[in-house]
């Protein structure tokens, strides 16, 4: 089973385009942690007079030559570089507070293979940043589906700043589905359908969909991501509705 959502990840195409980072006036330090978190993705980072357009201190997010975002290199440090993934999961921040940076939801349609602690303090942080994303977007939008997979239904309970989120998700008219191997479930008044299981979708895979009421709009997004090794998953995010329609049907479907 667990191929439904595979597929999707398999599906992604291997180039991901470029940030090209302008920084005539900052150390060298943020633009060489920016190129070793992409070092091994389909990212290529370069600081080159590329993007006439971008002004001092900014990332650029490149894609057939053509400039999709551009962001404040501080604030591409500060939402990613300089924080680990206690600042999503654990903090009391609320829901309408997050405000990532332009380029860094750019980043989508793009297959990233990601570890987590302890191999890496910072490349997680892309999925999850992204995972509150798209939280936050069906949170706006007031209605839609929001499908979640936590491959251990307990990380609800362990993570503070999780069960926050999705505690106001559940007074909201959002219809919110939770998926994960049951080892904990959340109590009635979440105001979330839960799905338990113990084959490996359930127990491998990170998803995290929005698809709102009316499809035809493109205010829905999707992360979908396979735990491939202990810690270490594979993956992409997308804003595609087509595509987002297609695999919250598959959810729907097959869990």
């Amino acid at each position: 089973m667990s191929k439904v959502l595979r597929r999707y990840i398999d599906e992604i195409p291997a180039n991901g385009g470029r940030l090209h980072i302008s920084a005539a006036h900052r150390a060298d330090t943020l633009v060489e942690m920016t190129d070793q978190l992409f070092r091994d993705q389909p990212i290529s980072v370069v600081e080159e007079e590329e993007a006439e357009t971008a002004p001092d201190d900014h990332i650029v997010a490149i894609r057939e030559g053509e400039v999709v975002a551009t962001s404040p290199l501080d604030r591409f440090a500060e939402t990613i570089l300089l924080v680990n993934s206690d600042l999503y999961t654990t903090t009391t921040r609320q829901i309408e507070e997050l405000d990532l940076p332009d380029v860094l939801e750019a980043l989508e349609d793009t297959e990233f293979v990601l570890d987590g602690y302890p191999a890496s303090n910072t490349e997680k942080v892309l999925f999850i940043a992204i995972s509150r994303l798209i939280e936050q977007m069906a949170f706006d939008s007031g209605d839609g589906i929001l499908r979640s997979g936590f491959q251990k239904l307990s990380r609800i309970r362990d993570e503070r700043g999780t069960a926050d989120v999705y505690r106001r998700l559940g007074d909201s008219a959002v219809a919110v589905h939770l998926y994960g191997v049951p080892d904990w479930i959340p109590a009635a008044d979440l105001g979330a359908v839960i799905h338990g299981g113990y084959s490996s979708i359930f127990r491998d895979f990170w998803f995290v969909v929005f698809a709102p009421a009316d499809r035809s709009t493109d205010t829905g997004m999707a992360l979908v991501s396979e735990e491939i090794d202990e810690n270490r998953w594979r993956g992409f995010w997308t804003r595609d509705t087509d595509l987002i329609s297609a695999i919250d049907d598959d959810i729907a479907s097959n869990l």
